[in-house]
């Protein structure tokens, strides 16, 4: 009995991760330029996180736009004055495509839930 408590405790924390997760969309668009030097890394056996990591940048990056949608309803948006048509299209672009991708997990979840009290209920 214990291990299966263990088992449903375990679910439960993963379940209540997910929902926090799926709680907040946040979408953030920036605009500039990065110069990134690679004389530090090895030519060969380089991971994409390595280059990531340790890669020495320099540019000039701005915020064009950026927003926090909240479940409830709260959005909070920032949009920059500057006229950048295409950036502002990109973003809003980047904003219906992580709700679509919320969405699809809203459902995953919700059907995964679903299977669980049919299975519990036998």
């Amino acid at each position: 009995m214990a291990g299966e408590e263990k088992d449903f405790q375990g679910a439960f924390d993963r379940i209540k991760a997910g929902i926090g997760d799926l709680s907040q969309l946040n979408v953030r668009t920036f605009s500039g330029e990065i110069k990134a030097s690679t004389d530090n890394l090895p030519a060969k056996g380089l991971s994409i996180d390595k280059f990531l990591r340790e890669a020495t940048t320099d540019g000039e990056v701005q915020v064009v736009g950026f927003t926090d949608m909240k479940i409830d309803g709260d959005i909070d948006q920032f949009i920059t004055s500057a006229d950048f048509p295409t950036v502002i299209a990109a973003h809003n672009s980047a904003i219906q495509a992580g709700q679509q991708s919320r969405r699809a997990m809203m459902n995953l979840f919700t059907d995964a839930i679903r299977d669980g009290i049919k299975t519990v209920k036998g």
